[in-house]
């Protein structure tokens, strides 16, 4: 986070919360990932939405097997993106969006049909958790296999 106000443009500082850098090594050169995550509001209908921002630095003629990072040296950011995520709201819970959890990248294209998935999903663990699902509905061996 201490790096945020210096690497997200001004429009996105506010909003971002928590964040992660990471080392990107199959890029020539060095490469890292700033990843910064939005604090969460309410979306369309019993939906809440978050924003994911990204910060690539990356310069192919720095040394790539460097142990430590050169303090001195500054990559340069060469592209910034912002991303939605879209999680369920939890209709019966007081708090709204506030422990919201099962984020997933909103596909502008999908959304309403990312909606519906999670919300069966949703619907699907329910019923399983209240013994409503029995093993010859959802076998997750076989999904877990198959992949």
């Amino acid at each position: 986070m201490a790096l945020a106000d210096q690497l997200l443009p001004s429009e996105m500082r506010g909003d971002a919360v928590s964040g992660i850098v990471r080392r990107e090594h199959h890029l020539p050169g060095q490469a890292y990932d700033a990843i910064y995550t939005g604090s969460i509001r309410p979306g369309d209908g019993q939906t809440c939405v978050r924003s994911e921002y990204r910060v690539v630095l990356h310069d192919e003629t720095a040394e790539p097997n460097a142990e430590r990072a050169d303090p001195n040296v500054r990559l340069p950011v060469t592209k910034t993106a912002r991303s939605e995520k879209v999680a369920l709201a939890n209709p019966g819970s007081s708090t709204g969006c506030v422990a919201a959890t099962g984020f997933v990248r909103k596909d502008g294209q999908y959304a309403e049909l990312q909606v519906y998935a999670l919300r069966t999903l949703a619907d699907m663990i329910a019923g399983a958790q209240a013994g409503r699902i029995n093993d010859e509905q959802v076998d997750c061996r076989t999904l877990i296999a198959a992949h």
